[in-house]
């Protein structure tokens, strides 16, 4: 299977990005209410419990075959390493999960990042 190669500069650019607080206490997160600190092309960030959101494009992407990049962390040293999973991903929501390594247990990060690529 042949797949397309992007060859243009707008290819190399993210296509949204977010800087949210996971442990915000309202839901939905915006840059209004303080929950995003700054963002590209998302509306709002949805708290669908403990360590699970869902990142609300402003324009949807052309489908869902886009890739997500990101980190977590928080400053409770106690939690160990985060990690950050995506799915399932539509052409205008992402879904990701924060948590900690080695364990099934999610949990909110204070420092959310997220970018997608498409």
């Amino acid at each position: 299977m042949t797949r397309a190669r992007h060859t243009s500069e707008n290819a190399r650019q993210a296509k949204a990005w977010v800087n949210f607080d996971g442990r915000f206490a309202t839901s939905p997160f915006t840059e209004a209410n303080g929950g995003i600190r700054g963002s590209f092309n998302v509306t709002s960030v949805t708290d669908d419990g403990t360590g699970i959101y869902t990142i609300n494009l402003t324009n949807a992407l052309e489908d869902a075959n886009f890739t997500v990049v990101g980190s977590a962390g928080d400053t409770i040293t106690t939690w160990g390493d985060r990690q950050i999973s995506a799915y399932p991903l539509t052409s205008s929501t992402c879904r990701v999960v924060t948590g900690q390594t080695a364990t099934t247990n999610t949990y909110e990060s204070s420092q959310c990042h997220i970018a997608i690529f498409r």
